[in-house]
């Protein structure tokens, strides 16, 4: 296998995947006292273009929708971190809110659902039937705050 080594510099936003990847590797290896190397799976170009959508993001709609920082996580299908910005600038704040901030999940879980659904045979057009569950009381009922 062939390494890629890069001398490119992403402006800033490499700090936050360094800081993460350091965590990681602490975590597997302990202490280290000489010197490893640690491939990654970035892709530099997708990078920079992620750390750009990011601050023109900010730069554009921030102050209009109350917000000053953003982050962003790209990972193919392997679940392999393809890019990851953990905010506007790392010079200003090194908080990294792509792996560190929490946040409810709110519909981000729904596409990891949705594809379950999918690989298993289901479609876009199926319903769910809902019941009473035979081993509780629980039973669906309509919520006051429906319509």
């Amino acid at each position: 296998m062939d390494a890629n080594i890069t001398t490119e510099r992403v402006a800033g936003t490499e700090y936050y995947v360094a800081d993460w990847v350091e965590t990681l590797m602490n975590a597997y290896l302990g202490e280290v006292n000489e010197d490893v190397v640690v491939s990654t799976a970035l892709d530099w170009d997708l990078q920079k273009q992620a750390e750009f959508v990011i601050k023109e993001a900010v730069a554009d709609q921030g102050s209009d929708l109350n917000f000053s920082q953003a982050a962003f996580v790209a990972m193919d299908t392997e679940g392999r971190v393809r890019a990851l910005v953990g905010g506007v600038d790392y010079s200003q704040s090194s908080y990294n809110r792509a792996v560190t901030a929490r946040r409810q999940p709110g519909s981000a879980f729904k596409p990891f659902v949705y594809l379950a659904a999918l690989q298993q045979g289901y479609t876009p057009a199926f319903r769910p039937i809902s019941r009473r569950c035979p081993q509780s009381r629980w039973a669906p009922r309509k919520s006051r705050c429906s319509s």
